[in-house]
């Protein structure tokens, strides 16, 4: 058995117009309990759930910012000697997190702070964390040069290019 529902949260001006409306969709809710305005504006949502993984019912609270938006924010920091990358998920709101290396490796329903990787190979590599919760998904994304020859010119004037090694780190937008 499945208990499918919904949340609404409404903003209205002074005249009772609708300024703005969320709907929140939740499988296996069992019904929800209450609705608290949050010192920073937003609001907290809770409710109870239906667990199948455990057989038991268990709580939700979710936080929405000013405008009932309640999408967590993937942010991390990385630390990269050689082949290794070191990260650090500095992210909130989520529940739980996706790690994608770039290569194909990929680890799920994390909720670990940190994380290590060694990448088997040089190459050029997009890592992404993704933050997720019950309202939606968030991605940030970083790339990753292990070892990848770049042409660099020289300072000799005469428009010929050396080939260095070298590590750097580029945000992706």
């Amino acid at each position: 058995m499945s208990y499918n529902g919904n949340a609404y949260l409404s903003m209205f001006d002074e005249n009772w117009d609708i300024i703005w409306q969320k709907t929140y969709d939740f499988p296996n809710i069992l019904g929800f309990g209450g609705l608290l305005a949050a010192p920073d504006g937003g609001y907290y949502i809770s409710g109870g759930y239906y667990a199948y993984t455990n057989d038991k019912s268990d709580i939700i609270l979710l936080k929405t910012d000013s405008l009932g938006n309640c999408t967590p924010k993937a942010q991390f920091s990385l630390n990269q000697t050689d082949s290794l990358v070191s990260v650090s998920n500095t992210s909130f709101g989520a529940d739980s997190y996706t790690w994608l290396w770039g290569n194909g490796t990929t680890l799920q329903d994390t909720t670990q702070q940190t994380q290590s990787y060694i990448y088997p190979q040089t190459g050029i590599y997009n890592l992404c964390l993704v933050a997720h919760n019950l309202c939606g998904n968030d991605t940030l994304c970083q790339t990753i040069n292990y070892g990848v020859a770049s042409a660099l010119p020289n300072n000799n004037n005469n428009n010929t290019l050396c080939l260095a090694y070298y590590l750097t780190l580029l945000a992706s937008p």
